[in-house]
């Protein structure tokens, strides 16, 4: 059985009123409007390659919401396999390039046949930096182990 384990994206929900229904988590492998430089606002992805495949993670930053998504392919296989879900944001900062975010934990999983696609991402506050629509996220002094290139709005 082939596993695979990738990051995800969290966020804890804002209040006030009900936001529309984040897109389906299967959306963010779709084609892409242009990125816009420079805001957290849109689709951010890493990619991850281990013996036994690879993992492409995508996460959109939108109004009031994360959507995550991880794509596996296992090594041999032509056929993906996606996961995905979405949890609440609460950021001031969805059009700048430096800022605070705070999300909830956010988990998904999927399995089809012997491929297991999974990721995950800690709930926490996070301070996020763009340069070069490279995005980095910290807790404290710490960086998260993968950056992401923005790909898309």
């Amino acid at each position: 059985m082939a596993a695979f384990v990738l990051l995800t994206a969290c966020a804890s929900e804002t209040d006030g009123d009900s936001p529309p229904p984040p897109p389906a988590a299967e959306t963010l492998f779709d084609t892409l409007p242009a990125a816009t430089p420079n805001t957290l606002r849109g689709v951010w992805q890493t990619t991850q390659t281990a013996s036994n495949g690879t993992v492409e993670l995508r996460l959109r930053f939108m109004d009031r919401y994360v959507v995550g998504a991880a794509k596996c392919v296992a090594t041999g296989s032509d056929t993906p396999v996606i996961a995905g879900g979405s949890i609440g944001l609460d950021t001031t900062a969805l059009d700048a390039a430096t800022g605070k975010l705070t999300i909830g934990s956010l988990g998904f999983e999927k399995q089809e046949g012997n491929i297991k696609c999974q990721g995950g991402l800690q709930a926490n506050t996070y301070d996020f930096t763009i340069e070069d629509n490279t995005l980095t996220l910290t807790v404290g002094n710490a960086k998260l182990n993968a950056a992401f290139t923005k790909v898309g709005d």
